[in-house]
C-alpha cells in the first residue's frame, strides 16, 4: 500500500443548530474543526497510512483502516487492520481480531458501522479470524465490540465459506444485517451465472441470500455490485450492467436498482422524471434510512 504511505486520516464534523455546550465538550476534548483520530499511542501521528472512515450515526465512532502499528499496543502482525476510535473517550481499539483476541494473518479494509457503533462490517483476506475459513480468499467479516466476537458472513449453507472473493460490506443499522458483493459461486444454491452478484447475510440465522436476481429467480449474465442496505435492513441498493433484472432493461448501461430484502423485488432507480431510460452510465448509490430515497451518480 505505498501509495497510501503520505496519508492521515481526519474526520472533520460541522455543528449544525444548537448544540449543548456538555455535548460539545463530550467529543475530541472540545476542540472544533477537524481533528485527527488516527492517532498514536502517545498522541502523535501514526507511522502507517489510514483510510477509508465509516461512522456511527451519532457521530461518537469512527471505524476505519489502518496500516500503521502504532495505534493500539501489540500490534505486530504487519498488515493493514479495521480500527474503531471513540470520540468520547479519545481512544482506540482494533477490531479486525478472532473471537480469542487473535491478530488477522492478513489485510483487514472496507469498514462499514452500525447505528450505535456496536458492529463493524469490514473485508479481510486473514484466514485466522473465525474457525474453518479455508478458502484463501477475500471474506467479509462482523466483529460485535460488546461480545468481543467475530463472526464470517460470506457463508453459503451450513456456514461454509464462500469459494470466491466476497468484498464491499455494508451493514444495517442494527448490525444484523450484511449486503456485500462476491463472485463465489458457492453461497446460495443454483448460481451459476459464472459472475459477481450481491448478497444479503443475516448475522441471527446464518442465512446468506441473492438479491441480484431478475423475477423468478433468473439470474444475470452480467455483474451486480455497489451494495448499499438502509439502516432499517428493508432494502439494499445495488449498480448492475445485467439487462435481466428487471423488464424493459435495454440501454445496455450500468443501471442503479433497489431490491425489496423481504420479497426480492427489484426495481430500477436510474431512469428520468419520465420514466425513460437513461441514456448513460449510473453508479455508486447510497441509501435512506428508511430505504425511500436513493442517491446516484450518473452521466446520463
Amino acid at each position: 500500500m505505498a501509495h497510501r504511505s503520505t496519508l492521515r486520516l481526519v474526520v472533520a464534523f460541522a455543528m449544525l443548530g444548537a448544540v449543548p455546550p456538555v455535548a460539545r465538550a463530550a467529543v475530541d476534548g472540545g476542540k472544533s474543526g477537524p481533528n485527527l483520530i488516527s492517532l498514536a499511542l502517545d498522541g502523535g501521528e501514526a507511522d502507517g497510512a489510514s483510510f477509508t472512515p465509516a461512522i456511527s450515526a451519532d457521530g461518537r465512532y469512527v471505524a476505519f483502516a489502518s496500516a500503521a502499528s502504532t495505534l493500539v499496543s501489540g500490534d505486530t502482525n504487519g498488515t493493514e487492520d479495521v480500527f474503531v476510535y471513540d470520540r468520547v473517550t479519545r481512544s482506540t481499539e482494533r477490531v479486525s481480531l478472532s473471537s480469542a483476541g487473535e491478530q488477522g494473518n492478513g489485510d483487514s479494509y472496507g469498514p462499514a458501522i452500525s447505528v450505535d457503533g456496536r458492529y463493524v462490517a469490514f473485508t479481510s483476506s486473514a484466514s485466522n479470524l473465525t474457525a474453518g475459513d479455508d478458502n484463501s480468499d477475500l471474506d467479509i467479516f462482523v466483529r460485535d465490540r460488546v461480545a468481543h466476537t467475530t463472526v464470517l458472513a460470506s457463508v453459503g449453507p451450513h456456514g461454509t465459506p464462500g469459494d470466491g472473493p466476497s468484498v464491499a460490506p455494508s451493514i444495517s443499522g442494527d448490525g444484523r444485517l450484511v449486503a456485500f458483493e462476491s463472485d463465489a459461486d458457492s453461497l446460495v444454491p443454483n448460481d451459476t451465472n459464472g459472475t459477481g452478484d450481491v448478497f444479503v447475510h443475516d448475522i441471527v440465522t446464518g442465512v446468506t441470500r441473492r438479491l441480484s436476481a431478475g423475477g423468478n429467480g433468473m439470474q444475470t449474465e452480467s455483474p451486480s455490485f455497489g451494495a448499499a442496505i438502509s439502516a432499517d435492513g428493508t432494502s439494499v441498493a445495488f449498480e448492475s450492467f445485467s439487462s435481466r433484472l428487471v423488464p424493459g432493461d435495454t440501454n445496455g448501461a450500468l443501471d442503479v436498482f433497489v431490491a425489496d430484502v423481504a420479497t426480492g423485488n427489484i426495481s430500477r432507480v436510474s431512469l428520468a422524471t419520465d420514466g425513460g431510460q437513461a441514456d448513460e452510465r449510473s453508479y455508486s448509490p447510497s441509501i435512506s434510512a428508511d430505504g425511500r430515497v436513493v442517491a446516484f451518480a450518473s452521466f446520463a
